[in-house]
Protein backbone atom coordinates (compact mmCIF):
# COMPACT_ATOMS: atom_id res chain seq x y z
CA UNK A 1 0.00 0.00 0.00
CA UNK A 2 0.85 3.29 -1.03
CA UNK A 3 2.15 6.09 1.97
CA UNK A 4 0.13 9.15 1.85
CA UNK A 5 1.26 12.02 0.88
CA UNK A 6 2.43 14.32 3.54
CA UNK A 7 0.78 18.35 2.63
CA UNK A 8 2.34 20.99 4.70
CA UNK A 9 0.53 24.53 4.62
CA UNK A 10 0.15 27.62 6.64
CA UNK A 11 -1.95 27.49 9.97
CA UNK A 12 -3.41 31.39 9.17
CA UNK A 13 -7.36 31.44 8.21
CA UNK A 14 -6.31 32.27 4.52
CA UNK A 15 -5.49 28.70 3.97
CA UNK A 16 -8.87 27.38 5.49
CA UNK A 17 -10.33 27.05 2.20
CA UNK A 18 -7.64 24.66 1.18
CA UNK A 19 -7.47 22.69 4.47
CA UNK A 20 -11.49 22.55 3.97
CA UNK A 21 -10.71 21.22 0.42
CA UNK A 22 -8.13 18.52 1.17
CA UNK A 23 -10.45 17.23 3.85
CA UNK A 24 -13.14 16.99 2.09
CA UNK A 25 -11.94 15.67 -1.26
CA UNK A 26 -8.89 13.10 0.82
CA UNK A 27 -9.10 10.90 3.07
CA UNK A 28 -6.40 9.96 6.24
CA UNK A 29 -4.97 7.01 4.35
CA UNK A 30 -4.64 9.55 1.12
CA UNK A 31 -2.76 12.72 2.89
CA UNK A 32 -1.16 13.67 6.10
CA UNK A 33 -2.05 17.40 6.67
CA UNK A 34 0.54 19.42 8.70
CA UNK A 35 0.06 23.15 9.90
CA UNK A 36 2.56 25.73 9.99
CA UNK A 37 3.54 29.53 10.51
CA UNK A 38 5.26 29.83 7.12
CA UNK A 39 9.11 29.85 7.98
CA UNK A 40 8.12 26.51 9.26
CA UNK A 41 6.70 25.75 5.66
CA UNK A 42 9.84 26.63 4.29
CA UNK A 43 12.13 24.44 6.53
CA UNK A 44 9.76 21.70 5.60
CA UNK A 45 10.54 21.89 2.28
CA UNK A 46 14.20 22.24 2.57
CA UNK A 47 14.87 19.36 4.46
CA UNK A 48 12.01 17.29 2.07
CA UNK A 49 10.41 16.18 5.02
CA UNK A 50 6.78 16.79 2.99
CA UNK A 51 5.22 15.95 -0.43
CA UNK A 52 3.74 19.00 -1.44
CA UNK A 53 4.16 22.61 0.95
CA UNK A 54 2.39 25.80 0.25
CA UNK A 55 5.79 27.68 0.58
CA UNK A 56 6.84 31.23 0.96
CA UNK A 57 8.01 32.43 -2.47
CA UNK A 58 10.61 34.25 -0.89
CA UNK A 59 12.20 30.72 0.28
CA UNK A 60 12.07 29.52 -3.66
CA UNK A 61 15.39 30.15 -4.99
CA UNK A 62 16.91 28.42 -2.08
CA UNK A 63 14.96 25.35 -2.65
CA UNK A 64 14.80 22.23 -4.93
CA UNK A 65 11.45 21.30 -5.92
CA UNK A 66 10.01 19.50 -8.56
CA UNK A 67 7.77 21.73 -9.92
CA UNK A 68 4.96 24.74 -8.81
CA UNK A 69 1.79 23.29 -9.17
CA UNK A 70 -0.27 25.79 -11.15
CA UNK A 71 -3.61 27.10 -10.38
CA UNK A 72 -3.60 28.19 -6.93
CA UNK A 73 -1.72 30.65 -4.19
CA UNK A 74 -2.02 33.12 -0.94
CA UNK A 75 -1.95 36.15 -2.65
CA UNK A 76 -3.18 39.79 -3.09
CA UNK A 77 -4.51 42.43 -5.37
CA UNK A 78 -3.71 45.64 -3.67
CA UNK A 79 -4.47 45.65 -0.21
CA UNK A 80 -3.54 42.47 1.61
CA UNK A 81 -4.89 43.25 5.43
CA UNK A 82 -2.59 41.02 7.21
CA UNK A 83 1.05 41.72 6.24
CA UNK A 84 1.81 45.50 7.26
CA UNK A 85 4.25 47.27 9.69
CA UNK A 86 2.35 49.01 12.46
CA UNK A 87 3.82 52.35 14.36
CA UNK A 88 2.85 54.66 17.01
CA UNK A 89 4.26 57.85 14.80
CA UNK A 90 4.65 57.76 10.71
CA UNK A 91 7.02 55.46 9.42
CA UNK A 92 9.53 58.24 8.46
CA UNK A 93 9.97 59.11 12.45
CA UNK A 94 10.69 55.65 12.97
CA UNK A 95 14.10 54.23 13.69
CA UNK A 96 14.00 50.63 13.39
CA UNK A 97 11.66 47.52 12.11
CA UNK A 98 11.31 44.39 14.32
CA UNK A 99 10.43 42.05 10.98
CA UNK A 100 8.21 39.48 12.05
CA UNK A 101 10.04 35.77 12.37
CA UNK A 102 7.54 33.48 10.62
CA UNK A 103 7.96 34.40 6.86
CA UNK A 104 10.33 35.37 4.91
CA UNK A 105 8.59 36.70 1.59
CA UNK A 106 7.22 39.27 4.16
CA UNK A 107 10.79 40.39 5.62
CA UNK A 108 11.86 40.99 1.80
CA UNK A 109 8.79 42.33 0.91
CA UNK A 110 8.84 45.11 3.85
CA UNK A 111 12.95 45.46 3.04
CA UNK A 112 11.94 46.49 -0.85
CA UNK A 113 8.93 48.29 0.30
CA UNK A 114 11.10 50.89 3.09
CA UNK A 115 14.29 50.87 0.84
CA UNK A 116 13.60 50.86 -2.52
CA UNK A 117 10.08 52.64 -2.84
CA UNK A 118 9.67 54.41 0.16
CA UNK A 119 13.80 55.35 0.25
CA UNK A 120 13.31 55.95 4.40
CA UNK A 121 16.85 55.16 5.75
CA UNK A 122 15.25 52.66 8.92
CA UNK A 123 17.03 50.28 10.14
CA UNK A 124 15.61 46.27 10.52
CA UNK A 125 15.93 44.18 13.42
CA UNK A 126 15.29 40.75 13.69
CA UNK A 127 11.91 39.84 16.03
CA UNK A 128 11.72 37.56 18.48
CA UNK A 129 8.45 35.53 19.70
CA UNK A 130 6.12 38.29 21.56
CA UNK A 131 7.68 41.21 19.79
CA UNK A 132 4.73 42.55 19.11
CA UNK A 133 4.71 44.26 22.83
CA UNK A 134 8.07 46.19 22.38
CA UNK A 135 6.12 48.44 19.24
CA UNK A 136 5.82 51.67 20.07
CA UNK A 137 7.93 55.14 20.04
CA UNK A 138 11.11 54.76 17.40
CA UNK A 139 10.14 51.05 16.89
CA UNK A 140 7.88 49.98 14.03
CA UNK A 141 7.48 46.23 13.58
CA UNK A 142 6.06 43.85 10.28
CA UNK A 143 3.33 42.11 11.65
CA UNK A 144 2.05 38.90 9.47
CA UNK A 145 -0.80 36.49 9.62
CA UNK A 146 -4.30 36.18 11.81
CA UNK A 147 -2.46 38.30 14.57
CA UNK A 148 -2.78 41.39 13.39
CA UNK A 149 -6.77 41.15 13.67
CA UNK A 150 -5.90 42.55 17.34
CA UNK A 151 -3.38 44.65 15.97
CA UNK A 152 -5.32 47.37 13.33
CA UNK A 153 -7.07 49.45 16.75
CA UNK A 154 -3.84 49.48 19.12
CA UNK A 155 -1.51 51.70 16.57
CA UNK A 156 -2.00 55.02 14.95
CA UNK A 157 -0.02 53.98 11.92
CA UNK A 158 -0.32 51.07 9.31
CA UNK A 159 1.64 50.36 6.57
CA UNK A 160 -0.53 47.41 4.38
CA UNK A 161 2.70 46.07 2.18
CA UNK A 162 0.05 43.92 -0.30
CA UNK A 163 -1.31 47.63 -0.76
CA UNK A 164 2.59 49.31 -1.17
CA UNK A 165 3.70 46.75 -3.79
CA UNK A 166 0.77 47.17 -6.30
CA UNK A 167 1.25 51.05 -5.71
CA UNK A 168 5.33 50.81 -6.74
CA UNK A 169 4.68 47.93 -9.51
CA UNK A 170 0.77 47.89 -10.94
CA UNK A 171 1.00 44.18 -10.14
CA UNK A 172 -1.11 41.91 -7.54
CA UNK A 173 1.41 39.78 -5.25
CA UNK A 174 1.70 36.09 -4.26
CA UNK A 175 3.10 35.34 -1.07
CA UNK A 176 3.04 31.91 -1.49
CA UNK A 177 2.81 29.03 -3.81
CA UNK A 178 1.94 25.32 -4.34
CA UNK A 179 5.48 23.32 -4.86
CA UNK A 180 5.87 19.47 -5.52
CA UNK A 181 9.10 18.04 -3.74
CA UNK A 182 8.70 14.81 -5.67
CA UNK A 183 6.88 13.60 -9.26
CA UNK A 184 3.38 13.06 -8.16
CA UNK A 185 0.73 10.74 -9.69
CA UNK A 186 -1.00 12.24 -12.49
CA UNK A 187 -4.13 11.62 -10.79
CA UNK A 188 -3.61 12.81 -7.41
CA UNK A 189 -2.48 15.81 -8.63
CA UNK A 190 -5.35 16.30 -10.57
CA UNK A 191 -7.56 15.66 -7.70
CA UNK A 192 -5.26 17.55 -5.50
CA UNK A 193 -6.27 20.76 -8.11
CA UNK A 194 -10.07 19.99 -7.63
CA UNK A 195 -9.88 20.06 -4.04
CA UNK A 196 -8.06 23.17 -4.09
CA UNK A 197 -10.73 24.38 -6.18
CA UNK A 198 -13.64 23.58 -4.68
CA UNK A 199 -12.23 25.34 -1.18
CA UNK A 200 -11.73 28.35 -3.47
CA UNK A 201 -15.29 28.34 -4.61
CA UNK A 202 -16.67 27.87 -1.00
CA UNK A 203 -14.29 30.38 0.68
CA UNK A 204 -17.39 32.47 1.98
CA UNK A 205 -18.31 29.37 4.11
CA UNK A 206 -15.51 29.17 6.17
CA UNK A 207 -15.88 32.71 7.49
CA UNK A 208 -16.79 32.88 11.38
CA UNK A 209 -17.57 36.40 11.39
CA UNK A 210 -18.16 38.85 9.53
CA UNK A 211 -14.78 40.21 9.92
CA UNK A 212 -13.35 36.76 8.11
CA UNK A 213 -15.99 37.25 5.63
CA UNK A 214 -14.70 40.78 4.64
CA UNK A 215 -11.37 39.29 4.64
CA UNK A 216 -11.77 36.62 2.30
CA UNK A 217 -13.85 38.50 0.01
CA UNK A 218 -11.56 41.76 0.15
CA UNK A 219 -8.08 40.95 0.79
CA UNK A 220 -6.87 37.13 -0.30
CA UNK A 221 -6.90 36.46 -3.69
CA UNK A 222 -5.93 32.40 -4.54
CA UNK A 223 -5.81 32.32 -8.52
CA UNK A 224 -1.89 31.83 -8.91
CA UNK A 225 -2.61 33.55 -12.59
CA UNK A 226 0.01 35.06 -15.19
CA UNK A 227 0.01 38.36 -13.53
CA UNK A 228 0.82 36.97 -10.06
CA UNK A 229 3.70 35.28 -11.50
CA UNK A 230 4.92 38.00 -13.16
CA UNK A 231 4.80 39.42 -9.87
CA UNK A 232 6.47 36.82 -8.27
CA UNK A 233 9.55 37.03 -10.38
CA UNK A 234 9.82 40.68 -10.08
CA UNK A 235 10.02 39.84 -6.62
CA UNK A 236 12.39 37.41 -7.16
CA UNK A 237 14.36 39.69 -8.90
CA UNK A 238 14.77 42.49 -6.52
CA UNK A 239 15.18 40.64 -3.75
CA UNK A 240 18.38 39.24 -5.26
CA UNK A 241 20.15 42.30 -3.31
CA UNK A 242 18.61 42.15 -0.04
CA UNK A 243 20.87 39.55 1.46
CA UNK A 244 23.62 41.64 2.05
CA UNK A 245 21.55 44.19 4.04
CA UNK A 246 23.06 44.05 7.46
CA UNK A 247 20.47 44.05 10.48
CA UNK A 248 21.39 46.19 13.62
Amino acid sequence: MKEPYRIVTVSYLNTQPFIEGLQRHFTPDEVIIELAHPAKCAQAASTGSADLVLVPVGALPELEYDHILSGWCIGSNGPVRTVAIYSDRPLEQCETVYLDYQSRTSVLLAQMIVQDYLKLPLQFAPAFPGFETTIGGDHAGLVIGDRTFQMDEKYAYKLDLGEQWTQWTGLPFAFAVWIALQPLNREFERKFEEAIAWGVQHVVEFAGSPVELEYFERYISYPFDDRKRKAMNLFLQNATHLSERPMV
